[in-house]
């Protein structure tokens, strides 16, 4: 069975998860560059999609849990980060981004690393969209 929502309770959704999570502030475009506000646009786009799909939810605690539909397993909870997992960045070799990035997803959702290289593109377009948005 497909959810679909509105726009606006999608927008509402990420405004409530952004609240949570102490990003609102942060994620205001009034004072961004060009590029910043277009990274928060994609970032912003790629979330309410999911939210609007019924993919992307935010819990009770103002978290975002996804729930991968083509790559399956077990929905994801995107906890806030660390300082450890931040710093879980600096174990991946220079250059190698996308392992950074795997590896600050597995510390903010307690899943390991390879969950995240075997997702399909679609799946892993929304996790890297949250991922920006944290650090971003």
């Amino acid at each position: 069975m497909s959810v679909e929502i509105s726009q606006e309770m999608a927008d509402d959704e990420f405004d409530r998860w952004a609240v949570a999570m102490g990003l609102d502030g942060k994620l205001d475009p009034t004072d961004m560059d060009m590029e910043d506000k277009k990274s928060l646009f994609e970032s912003k786009r790629v979330i309410t999609a999911a939210i609007r799909c019924g993919t992307l939810t935010v819990d009770d605690e103002g978290r975002f849990v996804y729930d991968p539909k083509l790559s399956g397993g077990e929905p994801i909870v995107f906890n806030e980060p660390t300082g450890a997992d931040l710093m879980a960045m600096d174990r991946a070799r220079a250059g190698h981004s996308v392992s950074k990035m795997f590896k600050t997803l597995s510390g903010m959702t307690q899943q390991p690393e390879v969950r995240f290289s075997k997702m399909k593109g679609r799946d892993i377009s929304v996790c890297q969209a949250i991922f920006a948005l944290f650090l971003g």
